[in-house]
């Protein structure tokens, strides 16, 4: 049972000692722990491969070195194939998708097996190619899960082992331009095809430990949608375990999805607030809880893992990346402006491999950098992933926000924004493919001013993704529901929840309501398609209660049933039941043919006060304009608060 706690640390900005500036690029800072929890899962081993049945070549006395193996007429190193693309958990553009792997040395011929399950007992069809690269002549099945492995060929003979088996999903059709890309790492811990998803209760007194936090790991099913789950918890009092929640893509490439979570008021090396994100690593049983690892704030970061994503596959190695966002990071000028952290996987990460880590400083003159960021899409196609960053500022300071997409650099390149919008309001960004052309659109949310009635509505912009001439991107805007005043707006791609190959968009608001006002919330549907144009909403749902944050976190591109659609999970963390407040409320609505449905199909509720459950959702985080500070408060105000800065000028 869970109890609430009699005060609460809300942020740590106003307090602690001053630190110094960090603006290293390329940095090789790992500030990563191995965790030792108790844990009874452990992943299970790959499904054995069957040897050929094909007749070996007769020997004619070649000879192998000691760390050789003859295979047909080669001598191969040790090793077998290591997929790259299409990235791992991903959804291809094209249903006739290139294939890349990485060959041990001396190998010249590989067979390429594509199937219907993990253990390739249901093969779809097997391929011979010559080299680390093969492109199918027929389609795939469409708006399918696909796993894929490949064995090293020599001759007619077949190694007996074979790479990981990786998966992939399938459109509705190929993208209009023929674009040939693979993007948004699903969330699948058990590697069974259909998406997994998870929730963050940031503030809950999980353990007994007053806001420790929790998040839940709901299990995709194909018939009981929410029928189990696996629940991580926090440590430590006030620290906000689950605060972001996110799919790190498959970080360790295993074939298994990996889960990212923010820790943003972790205490680090005495210094409270500085924040920390742990990896949870998948495997045929689930996660494997023993296996995570902390990575900490470095020295200058505050509220490291307030925001967390996938960045999909920056360096086109096949490894998932992930980034971090710490809006309070402090400058060379000691104010705090915020920074970014990429965190590149790799075969070792989810043992005792340092984690190569670069940080991107905010740009100059910004304020709340990497308060809110996406990843995972690929905006110009090149088939490498792209991600972006939104400077969000507290309160009602000057427009210092911006919006910064950084575009796949080469191994060691600096990263530097290839397309820049300053001086903006936005307040929520995310990806899709609105037109199905192939090429990643990027989205923003923002609120427009208000009318006569003193209401505001959300808007989203979509920026058309292209593989040329970023600057003169113009954004097509669509209108959203309104609100009596401007706090808390969302604007998510879905991802295609009614199968006609066009990602879709949620638009959501959920302010608080001024004196004699009622806010319920509204969120509306908006379908995509070409060319991109403004869409009235095709489906209103509105919050149950008043001042609930009703759909104030939202997921994106998860499809938890399987069956091709994608879902979405809404996230209202102030819902309040029977005299309990900010337990907060999760609910799913399911795609279909008609398009995303009128009524949950799920609900869940948290079971204490101020357990906040919703206030993250996998792919989302609460995110809202905020100075968090120490003060000794009842644990009533300990929410993501959503006051202006100059709210606590007199604390």
């Amino acid at each position: 049972m869970r109890c609430a706690g009699t005060f609460a640390c809300i942020g740590l900005l106003a307090c602690g000692s001053s630190v110094a500036p960090t603006h290293a690029i390329n940095a090789r800072v790992d500030g990563s722990t191995q965790l030792d929890a108790a844990d009874s899962d452990a992943p299970e081993s790959a499904a054995p491969v069957d040897a050929s049945s094909e007749d070996p070549v007769v020997d004619s006395g070649l000879s192998c070195g000691p760390d050789e193996r003859r295979i047909g007429s080669d001598c191969v190193a040790s090793g077998v194939p290591r997929p790259i693309a299409p990235m791992s958990l991903a959804t291809v553009t094209h249903l006739r998708p290139t294939f890349r792997w990485h060959a041990p040395r001396g190998a010249r011929q590989a067979r390429i097996e594509l199937c219907r399950d993990r253990a390739c007992t249901d093969v779809i069809s097997a391929h011979d190619a010559e080299g680390e690269s093969f492109r199918p002549e027929d389609p795939l099945p469409a708006q399918s899960v696909v796993f894929w492995r490949v064995r090293v060929r020599s001759d007619a003979e077949l190694d007996r082992s074979a790479s990981p088996a990786w998966l992939f999903h399938t459109p509705v059709s190929s993208s209009s331009e023929a674009v040939d890309t693979s993007v948004h790492p699903r969330l699948d811990v058990n590697g069974d095809g259909v998406d997994d998803w998870a929730i963050g209760a940031p503030f809950a007194a999980a353990r007994e430990l007053s806001g420790s936090g929790f998040v839940r790991v709901m299990f995709g099913d194909r018939s009981r949608v929410g029928a189990r789950y696996r629940e991580l918890q926090g440590s430590a009092r006030f620290e906000h375990f689950g605060t972001s929640v996110s799919s790190a893509g498959d970080i360790n490439g295993d074939g298994f999805g990996d889960l990212i979570v923010g820790v943003p008021n972790a205490t680090v090396d005495r210094e409270a607030g500085a924040g920390r994100v742990v990896l949870y690593f998948g495997s045929a049983a689930g996660l494997v809880e023993r296996s995570a690892r902390a990575v900490d704030a470095i020295r200058g970061q505050r509220q490291f893992g307030h925001a967390v994503a996938s960045a999909g596959d920056l360096d086109g190695d096949g490894y998932g990346d992930v980034i971090i966002g710490s809006p309070y990071a402090r400058n060379a000028q000691d104010a705090p402006a915020g920074a970014i952290t990429i965190l590149y996987g790799g075969e070792g990460v989810g043992a005792s491999e340092s984690l190569r880590r670069v940080e991107i400083p905010a740009p100059v003159g910004r304020e709340g950098f990497g308060r809110a960021l996406v990843g995972g899409g690929d905006f110009d196609g090149d088939s490498r992933s792209d991600f972006a960053v939104l400077a969000v500022p507290d309160g009602a300071a000057p427009r210092r926000g911006g919006l910064y997409l950084y575009v796949a650099r080469p191994l060691g390149a600096r990263f530097e924004p290839s397309f820049v919008r300053e001086n903006t309001d936005y307040l929520d960004v995310s990806m899709g493919d609105i037109d199905h052309d192939g090429r990643t659109d990027l989205v923003v949310a923002s609120a427009s001013a208000p009318r006569d009635l003193g209401e505001y509505n959300v808007v989203a912009s979509i920026f058309q993704g292209r593989s040329t001439g970023f600057d003169g991107i113009a954004s097509v805007d669509v209108i959203g529901p309104s609100a009596v005043e401007a706090g808390p707006m969302r604007a998510r791609v879905i991802g295609d929840c009614n199968g006609d190959g066009f990602d879709d968009l949620a638009l959501s608001t959920s302010a608080l309501a001024p004196v004699g006002r009622n806010a319920f919330g509204t969120m509306s549907v908006h379908l995509g398609g070409a060319p991109l144009r403004a869409r009235e909403g095709t489906r209103v749902l509105l919050g149950e209660r008043v001042n609930t944050q009703f759909a104030s976190a939202l997921a994106s591109h998860s499809d938890v049933n399987g069956d091709g659609f994608a879902d979405l999970i809404v996230g209202s963390p102030w819902f309040e039941i029977r005299g309990q407040t900010h337990r907060g409320r999760v609910q799913l609505f399911i795609g279909a043919s008609d398009g995303l449905a009128a009524t949950p199909a799920y609900s869940q509720t948290g079971e204490a006060d101020h357990d906040n459950l919703g206030g993250s959702v996998a792919r989302a985080v609460h995110r809202a304009r905020t100075v968090l500070i120490c003060t000794m408060r009842p644990v009533a105000n300990a929410t993501l608060a959503l006051h202006d800065a100059r709210t606590f000028a007199a604390l």
